[in-house]
């Protein structure tokens, strides 16, 4: 990741390739921050405004194509996901697991507040939906729409405020994930009260 952001930032002149080549390979479940790219994005366009427009266009397509990749892999790749070593080792089922509930239950929410939420959740909602074998076509808009609104705010935010508001976007993702996990533990635990409450038969 180091190695990414240092030619990003030694090669402004062909910044914007780099940009959108790192976030196709994150597609790919290479290890490379979305957030972190985000951020030297905005600081670029900061700091060369002329190509600021460039710079955000291909940001966002970056953004979006890599959904597209990490979906088309669930598509495919369907249960055999976890026959592949490196791709089972990065993915945890029951996180899949916990996704494809929350698309059950909240559908195209699942996607707009997901893309805000780190730590592996955003790959394994786009696996899900690929796994799950929900609409091509539905999941593109939907995330088009969800990377719209995600991109354009940490893009606005970083360019606006800088490094000083890194800090606070940390503690907020931190937060999310935390009502994140509140709210599988919630489900979980209803439906196995519920469970049980139907084998008493109450």
């Amino acid at each position: 990741m180091e190695t990414l952001l240092n030619l990003i930032h030694n090669h402004v002149d062909i910044a914007h390739w780099i940009i959108l080549a790192g976030l196709l390979a994150a597609g790919f479940f290479i290890p490379i921050s979305e957030d972190a790219v985000l951020f030297v994005t905005a600081y670029l366009a900061a700091t060369h405004p002329e190509s600021m427009y460039k710079l955000f266009l291909f940001c966002f397509a970056g953004v979006y194509l890599s959904d597209l990749i990490s979906f088309t892999i669930g598509w495919m790749l369907g249960g055999r996901l976890w026959n592949y070593k490196y791709l089972a080792r990065i993915t945890h089922k029951d996180r899949i697991e916990t996704v494809s509930r929350f698309y059950q239950r909240f559908g195209f929410w699942t996607l707009i507040v997901g893309r805000f939420i780190p730590f592996g959740v955003r790959s394994a909602l786009f696996l899900t939906a690929g796994i799950g074998k929900m609409s091509p076509a539905r999941f593109a808009f939907a995330d088009f729409i969800a990377a719209i609104i995600s991109t354009s705010f940490f893009l606005y935010i970083y360019y606006t405020f800088g490094k000083p508001v890194v800090e606070y976007v940390k503690q907020g993702n931190i937060v999310l994930f935390s009502v994140f996990i509140s709210l599988v533990i919630s489900i979980l635990t209803y439906k196995h009260l519920k469970k049980r409450r139907d084998r008493k038969g109450i």
